[in-house]
């Protein structure tokens, strides 16, 4: 993992319903299923926030899922991102499925 200084680690498993409190980040009302590296994405650009994806890494707990994560510019702790970032999600699936 390529962590750096003034960046955190983003992994679509802490947004992911299907999966358990012990790596999901997120109450079960701000997850979503399945979330994926590009609405994690859109989202951080709609927060207006520097990222690099890493494509092909898996999490460490989940080594057989070749998930990626993302470097995001820290601007505040952690877990305030991530709750943005999922609700940003909710958001961005919602539309998303209006449209199909």
């Amino acid at each position: 993992m390529r962590k750096r200084k003034g960046m955190c680690v983003i992994w679509p498993v802490y947004f992911d319903l299907n999966e358990s409190r012990g790596l999901r980040r997120v109450p079960r009302e701000l997850a979503i299923p399945g979330p994926r590296l590009d609405e994690i994405c859109r989202a951080l650009d709609i927060l207006g926030l520097k990222y690099e994806v890493v494509s092909g890494a898996a999490h460490p707990s989940r080594h057989w899922e070749k998930t990626g994560y993302l470097l995001v510019e820290k601007k505040g702790p952690k877990e305030q991102l991530i709750r943005e970032v999922a609700s940003l999600l909710k958001k961005i699936r919602a539309r998303a499925q209006r449209k199909v």
